[in-house]
C-alpha cells in the first residue's frame, strides 16, 4: 500500500464497558469465572453502575504482522491469542494512536497502565468475530482510562499490541469492577 493511501484496518471493533461496585469482590470473582453480565446482574442488581460502548480502533503494525505471520505459518513459533496469551490493557495516557506503536502510551511515559489476562472462556468465536473479555477487579487500574488495547504476550511483560484505541471512558472507582469486553469484526 502507497503512503498515498488511506489504511483500512482488517476489522470493525465495538467494545463495551460494564461498571459494577463491588466492595467485598463477589462479582469479579464470578466474572473471572466467567459469568455472563446477565448473570451478574442477577446476583447483585443494585451494584450495577451502567454500560459504556467504545468504537472502532486503529490497528497497531506489530501486531497484525504478529497475526499474519500466525495465520500463514510463516513463524511457526509464533504466540497464539488464546486464554493464556491474551491480555486487555488500560493505560491513562490520551496520546494519538498511531499503527506504528509497540506499547500502551501510558507503558512508553512512565505513566499507569494494567494488563489483565482473559476471564474463563475467552477469547472466544462469535461468527466472524473474535470476542475478548478482561474483568478489571476492586482496586486494580484505579484511574482516568484513556487507552486502551488488545495483544498477544509473547513471554512474561513482552507483547505485541493488536490496536488501541483513544478514548476517555471514565475513571475507575477503587471499590469498583470493570468488564472490558472488545470484538473485532472481520469484514
Amino acid at each position: 500500500m502507497g503512503n498515498d493511501q488511506q489504511r483500512r484496518d482488517p476489522w470493525v471493533t465495538d467494545s463495551r464497558l460494564w461498571m459494577f461496585h463491588d466492595p467485598r469482590g463477589v462479582l469479579g470473582e464470578a466474572a473471572r469465572k466467567g459469568a455472563t453480565i446477565q448473570e451478574l446482574l442477577s446476583m447483585e442488581p443494585t451494584y450495577y453502575r451502567g454500560a459504556k460502548v467504545v468504537k472502532g480502533n486503529q490497528g497497531l503494525d506489530a501486531g497484525i504482522i504478529h497475526l499474519i505471520d500466525l495465520v500463514t505459518g510463516l513463524d511457526p513459533t509464533a504466540v497464539k491469542l488464546d486464554s493464556t496469551h491474551a491480555k486487555i490493557g488500560v493505560g491513562n495516557s490520551n496520546g494519538a494512536a498511531q499503527a506504528s506503536q509497540t506499547q500502551l502510551e501510558a507503558e512508553r511515559l512512565g505513566m499507569s497502565a494494567t494488563w489483565v489476562g482473559m476471564d474463563a472462556g475467552f477469547p472466544r468465536r462469535e461468527g466472524t468475530t473474535m470476542i475478548f473479555r478482561s474483568s478489571f477487579l476492586s482496586g486494580v487500574a484505579v484511574w482516568d482510562w484513556l487507552e486502551w488495547s488488545v495483544a498477544f504476550e509473547i513471554s512474561p511483560g513482552v507483547r505485541r499490541l493488536l490496536n488501541r484505541k483513544v478514548e476517555n471512558v471514565g475513571t475507575k472507582p477503587l471499590f469498583d469492577l470493570w468488564i472490558f469486553e472488545t470484538g473485532l469484526q472481520w469484514g
